[in-house]
């Protein structure tokens, strides 16, 4: 081979070597200033991350609110200066303490179920307010926002920002005291006002009673005047009832005997009716929907608001006017959107609109209250609205007021609406009996001296024997001496020693054969149903003679039991 030819190849093996080195050399720089910038980048990411850091910690440890940090376990792993501040321990105190150590001991139950709640159902975000016992053992209100921090699907730590509310609830305690103060002095009026009412009608018919009882002291009365005392008594006696009767209904203690009741055909009878005794200056109109319209309702009941609204629209118009009585029906969702706490089901509107005086903000919002009345002295119990109130609420209802000086009135009326065949009635269905004399024992329990006189008098007058006790634990004792003779104990339920119901419970005790009938003003629902379970009858105070008569004699009649 040339030395020509050996040559050449080794220059160019030189030249790619010197190339190659070039190349790496030039990998090498480049590389080197990837570094460089690399840990230029790292140094300026450091220290931004230092100087946010930083300004973290600043931020926190200048914050006015406290923040802090808990382990999945409930374990403090931080706390900032204003949570030392505030709760009084120092840092090393607090870290590894528990922070449920810190609650009220009174509120941890309540502070535990939180905290469960928001880790178990990993709720990111939540409020909370508790009182916590600072080291000198005052209480701090915290209100807080505690969020949980998730790593790996784990909880790893919560964070919470909470602020000493301790004034704060300080002052609303202090406001609902003043709310509580305010109500219970405007229930104070009210409740005078009422037994103001309550006494003067009562005196007037106690009055009544009075004169007509002395008038009747005269052994020289003709028969026609005697009568005409007696009538004046009864109808006394009658209005008293009444009174008695919308002041349970204003109470609602009264258990309303619900029918289905056509709103229209119902409102088209009564209004055409009273429309005949209003005067002719006033111009009366009905206007009903031509949509059904039935409710659950006590007819009685449903009149009686109908009448006192359109008798209020009467004499809010003395010089005439036009009073309209409208119906229509009102969605769920549109009650709803008005009042919340409404039933979500559709409601029968029932609108009753005069022109007449109309009423300021003042009157607005005292004219439910009884005997609160704008009438002139003795033109008006001031029971009529208030009765309205009672009854419609009694059945489910809403009323609602619009009115202005000048511009009249108008009351809407909200009933739920209900289907036929959903009707309930409260008492059983019994016969008449036109014969109301016996020959029955009957042992009579009424710790009233004059009431025990006269009810014993017209139960002897018609046949029975009559066994008296003046209280429940007299009335056992009487039973268990003469239970075979016994056939029905007649009972007041409101008696000394041992209620009426009791007494009657116990003597059913000895003889579950015995039949019993309870008297009273009123009887809770619930006592009433339980009554009638077990077959009792009821008989309404004040005593109606005739009704009681009735009652014994149904009770001792087997067939009016089958």
């Amino acid at each position: 081979m040339s030395p020509a030819l050996s040559r050449g190849p080794s220059e160019n093996d030189a030249r790619r070597s010197r190339e190659e080195l070039l190349s790496d050399l030039t990998n090498l720089r480049r590389q080197y200033v990837n570094l460089k910038i690399l840990e230029y980048e790292h140094d300026r990411a450091l220290a931004a991350l230092r100087e946010s850091e930083e300004r973290y910690r600043q931020i926190v440890e200048t914050a006015t609110d406290i923040i802090y940090r808990i382990s999945p376990r409930g374990y403090f792993t931080y706390a900032n200066p204003v949570a030392v501040r505030i709760i009084g321990y120092s840092l090393t105190e607090i870290i590894g303490k528990n922070y449920l150590d810190l609650v009220q001991p009174e509120f941890r139950k309540k502070t535990m179920k939180h905290y469960l709640a928001q880790t178990t159902e990993r709720i990111p975000s939540t409020y909370f307010e508790f009182p916590a016992i600072a080291k000198n053992g005052s209480i701090v209100w915290l209100g807080q926002n505690v969020q949980i921090v998730v790593r790996d699907n784990e909880i790893v730590e919560l964070q919470a920002v909470a602020r000493d509310i301790t004034e704060k609830r300080k002052e609303e305690a202090q406001r609902q005291q003043l709310e509580l103060q305010l109500l219970q002095a405007q229930k104070m009026e009210s409740i005078g006002r009422l037994a103001g009412g309550i006494a003067h009608d009562f005196n007037n018919i106690l009055g009544i009673i009075l004169a007509y009882a002395n008038i009747l002291e005269d052994r020289n009365l003709p028969p026609s005047k005697v009568r005409m005392s007696l009538d004046a008594i009864t109808r006394a006696i009658e209005r008293a009832k009444g009174m008695v009767r919308e002041l349970l209904t204003l109470a609602r203690k009264t258990e309303p005997s619900l029918e289905y009741v056509d709103v229209n055909a119902s409102i088209l009878d009564f209004g055409r009716m009273v429309m005949e005794t209003f005067p002719k200056s006033i111009a009366f109109s009905m206007k009903c929907t031509e949509r059904s319209l039935g409710i659950l309702a006590d007819p009685n009941q449903f009149h009686q608001v109908l009448l006192n609204l359109l008798v209020n629209a009467r004499d809010a118009m003395p010089r005439g006017g036009t009073l309209e009585i409208s119906t229509d029906l009102v969605d769920g969702e549109t009650i709803r959107e008005k009042y919340p706490n409404a039933r979500g089901v559709p409601h029968a509107l029932i609108t009753v609109r005069d022109t007449g005086i109309g009423m300021d903000e003042k009157t607005k919002d005292r004219v439910f209250e009884p005997f609160f009345s704008t009438k002139e002295h003795g033109k008006g119990s001031g029971l009529g609205l208030a009765v309205v109130y009672g009854i419609a609420h009694s059945h489910g209802g809403l009323v609602d007021l619009e009115s202005s000086p000048g511009e009249g009135a108008i009351f809407r009326l909200y009933f739920p609406t209900a289907e036929r065949g959903t009707e309930r009635r409260n008492s059983l269905q019994v016969p008449e009996l036109s014969n109301l004399n016996g020959t029955e024992t009957i042992l009579f329990v009424e710790d009233e001296d004059m009431l025990e006189e006269a009810i014993t008098t017209i139960l002897k007058g018609k046949g029975y024997t009559v066994l008296v006790a003046r209280d429940g634990i007299e009335a056992v004792e009487l039973f268990m001496k003469h239970q075979h003779q016994i056939s029905l104990v007649l009972s007041d339920l409101g008696l000394p020693r041992l209620g009426g119901w009791e007494a009657c419970v116990t003597m059913r005790e000895i003889n579950a054969n015995v039949r019993f009938v309870v008297a009273s003003g009123f009887i809770e629902p619930a006592l009433r149903e339980e009554i009638g379970k077990t077959g009792g009858g009821i008989v309404q105070k004040p005593y109606e003679p005739s009704e009681v008569l009735r009652t014994v004699r149904r009770m001792l009649t087997p067939e009016a039991h089958s």
